[in-house]
């Protein structure tokens, strides 16, 4: 019930974001017409008129851009009258522009428009105060009429970071299982050694103490319990690969029986809560412009260590992003899905390793930082919060021996940077870190039932991301080919814990991550492909550096979609 409630928070949230947003002022229109305005010491590059999205190049070197896109406040507000329709193949041509109506009195070229100048912008007649200067465009990065790739900000077109992340969290656990111990059977032996026998069978040699009785104030008596002989009567679990941990017994007065327990145990691999799809972070399928968006990602890890032997995680996740506050702002929901291996674990059977389990959502918002003419900055903050299911270990009779609760609320802030020198080349950056602010709890079975032995954190992590591409073709007006950007990227994922990872025991069961610290490098080749304006594709294959205990697949195929609106 918790996960449902979480997922429906979650989806309400997203919904009343979606609808309570107003259409982005750079909303995709297929009207070509420019509203005309003056302005001077243009720098941007490319402009793009709110009205209709047409993006031409400024002049070179700032000179004079008489006629610079306006936010319009009604069609008579320069007495011009409605705009006229232009084709739209002229307006997209590098220095068209839309020439003043006969009789305006107004020549092309004009340092004003409708008597608009320097003097004139502050007078409330709409004058460069109303200039719309979010709505500009680096000048490798025009859509054209059709689109601009979810949003008019700077880098609209530059293709999102593929990623990378798996994570560690495979618990090296030693599982237990618990037995009572009741008798009233006990023979003295040599050197004050006590023999207990369980089932009455005489003579008496189940378990024997590892030295004599300790006799208590109150006069109970206790003794520890060596391993048990064979041939013996003691009761043990039926899987193999369990030995015996340890067992005691007290007499609580003279002639009252022995109660105790004793334990067998054997090392398996627990992912801890939620971890059967590994974590997310904000680098997949991620770039630093706010866009509106629905988005589905794909990977395939190989060799994942969820098992002894490793195994084979496909990881889906759809997902959308919504752009508000005129394309500064985004909200994005993420919602995990994939076959992995079951969250319940057999201890003495083969668990499911194609398993159909949901993961932790993950809701991010993200906010334009500072724009410049070839890059800009964003920052933001990104939320995993624990819709998967516990992970649980069973025994062969369905006894659930382990719980790790799936608890842990990860917060994880970010800074995110574009840049975009040229026409061809464009660079991404990202630096996140990931705090699990409060951890899973673990409770084992004591024989009696589950019991709480304490909580578990995942470890702190800093992820440093960067992705380099190169247009070999960027044609976003194209109307004719399917594929109208094509660009092969490279990338390098850095992903380092800043803290140890977290201990939990009982003094029997132990639950722990065999990587105590975890430095990881993972490189990916990859190719995005453009389709018409509004769609995008991309491929990618990555490998980690290295061959010891950091490395947590020993390949992925990545697959990414994203639609634009």
């Amino acid at each position: 019930m918790q996960k449902i409630i979480y997922y429906a928070i979650g989806i309400l949230l997203a919904g009343m974001a979606w609808l309570a947003s107003p259409p982005l002022v750079q909303a995709q229109s297929p009207v070509p017409e420019v509203w005309r305005a003056s302005a001077t010491g243009c720098v941007c590059g490319r402009w793009t008129c709110p009205a209709c999205q047409q993006r031409m190049l400024c002049p070179p070197q700032g000179s004079q851009l008489p006629y610079t896109p306006l936010r319009p406040q009604g069609p008579d507000e320069f007495g011009w009258g409605t705009p006229p329709s232009q084709d739209s193949n002229t307006l997209n041509s590098p220095y068209s522009v839309v020439p003043p109506p006969a009789g305006s009195g107004v020549s092309p070229g004009s340092p004003s428009v409708g008597g608009l100048d320097n003097q004139a912008a502050g007078s409330g007649l709409g004058g460069l105060d109303s200039i719309d200067t979010s709505n500009l465009f680096a000048s490798n990065l025009a859509a054209g009429t059709a689109g601009g790739f979810g949003s008019s900000l700077r880098g609209a077109t530059t293709p999102e970071m593929m990623g990378d992340f798996f994570g560690p969290g495979a618990m090296a656990s030693i599982i237990a299982q618990t037995y009572a111990i009741d008798t009233d059977n006990v023979q003295p032996g040599g050197g004050g050694i006590s023999i207990l026998e369980l089932d009455g069978d005489m003579p008496a040699n189940d378990f024997f103490s590892t030295a004599p009785a300790i006799v208590h104030g109150d006069g109970s008596r206790t003794i520890d319990l060596d391993a048990p002989n064979d041939p013996n009567d003691v009761a043990r679990p039926a899987g193999a690969g369990y030995t015996y941990q340890s067992g005691h017994a007290t007499q609580q007065d003279s002639g009252s029986n022995w109660v105790g327990s004793y334990s067998y145990g054997k090392s398996i691999l627990v992912p801890s809560g939620g971890y059967v799809l590994g974590r997310l972070k904000i680098a997949e399928n991620f770039s630093p412009v706010p866009r509106d968006r629905v988005f589905f990602n794909y990977s395939l890890f190989n060799n994942v260590p969820l098992t002894t032997n490793g195994t084979s995680v496909n990881r889906f996740t759809p997902g959308f992003e919504k752009a508000f506050y005129d394309g500064l702002l985004s909200l994005e929901v993420r919602s995990p899905f994939g076959a992995t291996l079951s969250s319940d674990i057999l201890a003495d059977g083969v668990t499911d390793t194609q398993h159909v389990e949901f993961g932790n959502m993950l809701f991010a918002l993200k906010g334009l930082m500072m724009e410049r003419k070839n890059w800009l900055l964003t920052s933001g903050l990104s939320v995993s919060v624990p819709t998967a299911d516990d992970t649980r270990v069973l025994a062969g009779d369905g006894t659930e021996l382990l719980r790790i609760s799936n608890e842990a609320v990860h917060v994880m802030p970010f800074l995110g940077m574009l840049y975009t020198p040229s026409d061809k080349f464009f660079a991404q950056g990202l630096m996140q870190y990931d705090i699990d602010v409060n951890g899973n709890s673990v409770s084992v079975n004591n024989g009696t039932g589950l019991a709480n032995i304490g909580s578990i954190h995942d470890m702190t992590f800093l992820y440093l991301d960067a992705s380099l591409g190169y247009w070999l073709k960027n044609n976003p007006r194209d109307t004719t080919n399917i594929v109208t950007g094509i660009a092969p990227i490279m990338e390098f994922h850095l992903n380092r814990s800043l803290s140890n990872a977290d201990t939990a025991s009982d003094g029997i069961t132990l639950v722990q991550n065999p990587v105590q610290e975890f430095d990881n490098l993972n490189i990916l080749g990859g190719l995005i492909l453009n389709i018409r304006n509004r769609s995008r594709l991309g491929f990618g294959y990555a490998v980690p550096l290295g061959n010891g205990s950091d490395r947590v697949f020993d390949s992925e195929a990545r697959v990414t979609f994203n639609r634009y609106f």
